[in-house]
């Protein structure tokens, strides 16, 4: 044996010491340099026995540690695709260049947006611990569908390298999965997307929907950890309705490239709603998540019953709590989910996309006529004409309850409690806790719909109070100084 066989030797040999050693603590956690471990048994002979039973014994051993073992690894949770670039990678760092069986080959994997990579996939051989290395996939039954999966076939010998595989395939998961902090689709075969073909400053919502999401998803994504901290439930279904048109897909997309900035991933789930109740799952086991899934009136109603009782669970049940998955599913079609209160119960915030307000569409023109439009004249649509109130400095640091108050007037208790609860959202945005006059009358905002559409579906008519019936004198009266103004300029 020349010095360099014999050096490479001794360098593979140090490897699955290493993986046996790995194997045996069963913990790839804490396994950051090579483990000094000594495979070696001692064998006492028990007092007593004849020298022709104990060879006997020692003979049956080794034979027994030849004989070939398969080791399984079916629970990593992850997509097929991840677990193979998962193994490629382990692999080669532990054993360099492996080989294809007769049933393996290698497969182009999306990996990014307009990048791949080439994967083993089926049968590979490991020379240096004489194992066959499968990779494939295997539906546990569990509502994940289908995951990756390892199975390694080795002499007993190295049965607990073949577990120091495993582990490092696991950690290397954990780190590294290709589809981590990336917007994706929800397909076996997921694709990348590229949310940012939406430009966020071109974007503009009405006051209410402005503060609704604010409130209920951005805040959230921003500022994650400090919602932990302050014991607000990452793990919140939202709902965003109203015609086509009005920018739910664009916020989407907003969404997305929030999400990918602040830490989270990105699935938009494609296919029926067992496919959504699947990618909750997964994306529960994967870390921080937003699910997006369009149309789903349809989807609901398409589902059997058994489908629909998994959605709720998935939603609110024992399974999703303490997990940070934050769901959004848009419908251009709201009448169409009343038959089924049961899931829009579960749904943290109802959120309307609409017709801009009067500020909106002034913001929205000067950004679409930038660069375009004639000199700016200065001119501004007036305060009084805006549908939210315009605060005061104050507002910002301090806490005015008669403000507060007077924008209440007439709401039903559960909804002042949810206007509380949503304003804390809305305050993650601040370093400390305290809540101040805006975040309320930015929580109202976004709660007026809920409560205008609450009143309507109750047969009630939108109760008139001094605020409401105040700002209707105002805006009526800009509008009159506005005609007669124009009827004098010409």
């Amino acid at each position: 044996m020349d010095q360099y066989t014999a050096t490479k030797a001794a360098h593979f040999a140090t490897i699955v010491n290493d993986l046996l050693a790995l194997g045996k603590a069963g913990n790839a956690g804490d396994y950051a340099e090579p483990v000094i471990y000594s495979p070696g048994v001692q064998i006492s002979i028990p007092e007593g026995m004849s020298d022709s039973v104990a060879i006997d014994t020692l003979t049956q051993y080794v034979a027994d540690k030849r004989t070939m073992t398969t080791v399984i690894k079916d629970d990593y949770g992850y997509k097929p695709w991840d677990v193979a670039a998962a193994v490629a990678r382990v692999l080669a760092a532990q054993f360099g260049i492996t080989t294809q069986r007769g049933r393996g080959s290698q497969v182009e994997v999306q990996c990014d947006i307009d990048k791949v990579l080439y994967v083993p996939w089926g049968e590979v051989q490991v020379p240096q611990i004489k194992a066959v290395v499968t990779i494939d996939s295997t539906d546990l039954g569990d509502g994940m569908g289908m995951v990756g999966r390892t199975r390694i076939e080795l002499p007993k010998l190295y049965e607990d390298a073949a577990r120091g595989v495993h582990q490092l395939v696991a950690t290397e998961l954990s780190k590294h999965s290709i589809y981590r902090n990336k917007a994706i689709t929800s397909d076996e075969k997921p694709r990348f997307l590229n949310p940012y073909v939406t430009d966020r400053n071109n974007i503009v919502w009405s006051a209410s929907t402005r503060a609704a999401l604010m409130g209920s998803v951005l805040n959230i994504i921003r500022h994650s950890d400090r919602a932990k901290e302050r014991a607000i439930d990452l793990n919140r279904p939202v709902l965003w309705y109203g015609e086509p048109g009005n920018g739910k897909t664009e916020t989407m997309n907003i969404v997305a490239q929030e999400a990918l900035e602040n830490g989270w991933s990105f699935i938009q789930c494609n296919g029926t709603l067992r496919d959504l109740v699947a990618t909750l799952r997964y994306a529960r086991r994967q870390g921080r998540h937003v699910v997006a899934v369009e149309d789903f009136e349809r989807l609901v109603n398409d589902a059997s019953q058994q489908d629909r009782t998994d959605l709720l669970e998935e939603l609110d049940g024992a399974t999703s709590k303490g997990s940070e998955v934050l769901l959004i599913a848009t419908t251009n079609f709201l009448d169409d989910l009343n038959v089924h209160q049961a899931a829009r119960r579960r749904f943290f915030k109802e959120i309307h996309f609409g017709p801009l307000d009067a500020q909106g569409v002034e913001n929205l023109l000067r950004i679409t006529l930038s660069g375009t439009a004639a000199e700016d004249a200065g001119n501004t649509i007036p305060a009084e004409e805006h549908q939210r109130t315009v605060y005061a400095d104050e507002d910002y640091t301090t806490m005015d309850y008669a403000k507060v108050t007077r924008r209440l007037d007439g709401w039903g208790n559960s909804y002042i409690r949810k206007v509380q609860e949503f304003a804390q959202s809305i305050a993650l945005a601040h370093e400390t806790p305290h809540l101040t006059t805006a975040d309320l009358l930015d929580a109202i905002e976004a709660y007026q719909p809920d409560w205008d559409a609450y009143l309507a579906s109750s047969g009630r008519a939108v109760e008139r109070t001094f605020e409401s019936e105040f700002r209707k004198v105002v805006q009526e009266e800009a509008k009159q100084a506005a005609s007669i103004a124009l009827e004098e300029n010409e």
